[in-house]
């Protein structure tokens, strides 16, 4: 009676190909998973731009000149302020921190609801922050809008005066 225990040669030569095949399968969701990490960086890195330019813009006064409206021909809708030729601030090549040397591009648009027009919502102002950037899967963006209103007005309630 004959009886050795241990593996063929053939049964380790299909072990390995399964193992293989494993292991490849792993590795392409490795690159997938790599590339949309890079993705969500970018993303969260022109979020921040946009928020903080956001926040900057809300903490000056309703009369400030960094939110007057330089370019009344964009406000009616969003669409048009993403062409770059009719906004009212554009920086380009920004990196994640705001400072030169990057990918991002940060666009501000500010629409002016003075009183006695016909808006909905008068001494209001429309803050939007677009920032965009180009990448190997494309052209992207973050659009981030709020709304600041005037919180002083003069002795006869009609003029904002901050």
């Amino acid at each position: 009676m004959n009886s050795e225990n241990g593996f063929t040669l053939l049964e380790v030569l299909i072990a390995v190909v399964i193992l293989t095949v494993a292991l490849l399968g792993l590795s392409s969701m490795n690159v997938y998973t790599i590339k949309y990490n890079d993705n969500a960086k970018r993303y969260t890195a022109a979020v921040a731009l946009a928020q903080d330019k956001l926040e900057e813009l809300k903490n000056k006064t309703f009369v400030d000149s960094a939110l007057n409206d330089s370019n009344t021909s964009n406000n009616t809708s969003y669409s048009t302020i993403t062409s770059t030729t009719n906004v009212d601030s554009q920086v380009a090549g920004l990196d994640e921190k705001g400072n030169a040397g990057g990918i991002y591009t940060r666009i501000v648009n500010i629409a002016d609801y003075a009183a006695g027009t016909a808006n909905t919502y008068p001494n209001t102002k429309l803050i939007v922050v677009i920032v965009t950037w180009t990448d190997q899967t494309g052209s992207n963006s973050v659009t981030l809008a709020t709304m600041k209103g005037c919180k002083d007005f003069d002795a006869t309630g009609t003029t904002c005066t901050g």
